[in-house]
């Protein structure tokens, strides 16, 4: 089995957001850098030089979060707008967020943000089972990995080899629906 190669991720593109941050800045009538960041800084109390805001709009420069978060709230009037998010989000986490629901974040007692939560993107997926399937195979090679018969059944191979390396079985795309909600301050086995 090869090894597993790195690839550059780029989980938000900065560079289209800078573009959308001009197009919308000057779509709302601010012709001048100036005249926008004054307002930014009375909108959000977020000082924020002209140079810097050129930066942001030409991609030279990522905004910090709080950057981000005042120029998306003096904008649009909310922190992560819907329009930023489908434009400048990877494909991977646009997955991930249509895979939960915009309100799952929101709910009472939800934990999406848990190691155990139920969905990876399953490119995502192949690769994590890759890894683990190695970490697995060097576990076992030293004894140290416990044998257990599955029957043939891929989704239980693929919780035991998660197991023996100590990670929830959701990171390689196991289907999780008779797993409850997980919470906060509830222990789950897997």
């Amino acid at each position: 089995m090869g090894k597993l190669t790195e690839q550059a991720f780029e989980p938000f593109d900065f560079g289209l957001y800078g573009m959308l941050v001009r197009k919308m800045r000057t779509d709302l009538g601010y012709r001048k850098a100036e005249d926008f960041v004054r307002t930014l800084y009375l909108r959000t109390r977020m000082s924020m030089s002209r140079e810097t805001l050129y930066k942001i709009e030409q991609g030279k420069q990522t905004p910090n979060a709080s950057q981000f978060l005042a120029l998306n709230i003096a904008l649009t009037g909310e922190p992560m707008p819907k329009k930023v998010a489908a434009l400048c989000m990877s494909k991977e986490w646009a997955q991930i967020v249509h895979a939960f629901g915009e309100s799952a974040a929101m709910e009472p007692g939800a934990d999406v943000c848990s190691p155990s939560a139920p969905w990876v993107p399953d490119s995502w997926a192949d690769e994590n089972i890759l890894r683990i399937t190695e970490e697995f195979a060097e576990l076992h090679n030293h004894g140290e990995a416990p044998d257990e018969p599955t029957g043939g059944d891929d989704f239980a191979f693929v919780r035991h080899i998660a197991e023996a390396v100590g990670e929830p079985p959701s990171l390689l795309g196991v289907p999780l629906p008779t797993y409850p909600p997980m919470k906060l301050g509830v222990e789950y086995t897997f």
